[in-house]
């Protein structure tokens, strides 16, 4: 079954972070064809985004703020593409703006949060998503959003293929700003 997922990337030091890549590898595993759209946050990701898409992301929003320090001035961009792209899933690595987006994500739109994931496997019919001492259901016979963070050094980042094609989508965080509270 195709979904569609939104992943929180980060970038450090003009680079997209390893946490972010096995972030990927985690939406590719379970959009199953669904579209992979990426939300990379940080100054001047336009100069990342394509290496990103090489990852097997199918469209990267670039969500640019260079007066970015911290991650709670991306919280209601990444709310605004969430809304606008309504993904089955939100996924982002466990570590730093990832880590706390998604808890600020979840929280302001009550969405449940899976955090530390080891791992994704299928069992009749079903994604699991598994976690050291639990496992949350994310597919069954009814269907939810949720919002997860991959646990660091768990996915195996994916290679890159130069040749996929990908979409930029250039938005700056500021515009993105919406009235309501977070």
């Amino acid at each position: 079954m195709a979904r569609d997922v939104f992943i929180i990337g980060e970038i450090r030091d003009g680079s997209i972070i390893g946490e972010a890549l096995e972030a990927t590898a985690a939406a590719v595993q379970i959009a199953e064809g669904g579209e992979v759209t990426g939300g990379l946050c940080g100054s001047y990701p336009d100069r990342v985004a394509e290496e990103w898409i090489r990852y097997g992301v199918d469209r990267v929003v670039t969500l640019q703020d260079n007066e970015a320090v911290n991650p709670n001035r991306f919280v209601r961009a990444v709310r605004s593409e969430f809304m606008r792209e309504n993904p089955d899933l939100v996924i982002a690595g466990h570590a730093g703006y990832g880590e706390e987006l998604a808890f600020r994500l979840a929280e302001s739109l009550d969405l449940p949060l899976v955090t530390e994931v080891i791992g994704i496997t299928r069992y009749l019919g079903s994604l699991i998503l598994l976690q050291e001492e639990n496992w949350h259901t994310l597919y069954g016979d009814e269907e939810e959003k949720l919002i997860a963070t991959i646990q660091p050094g768990r996915f195996r980042v994916p290679d890159q293929d130069p040749e996929y094609p990908g979409l930029i989508e250039p938005v700056g965080a500021k515009e993105l700003k919406i009235r309501q509270p977070v």
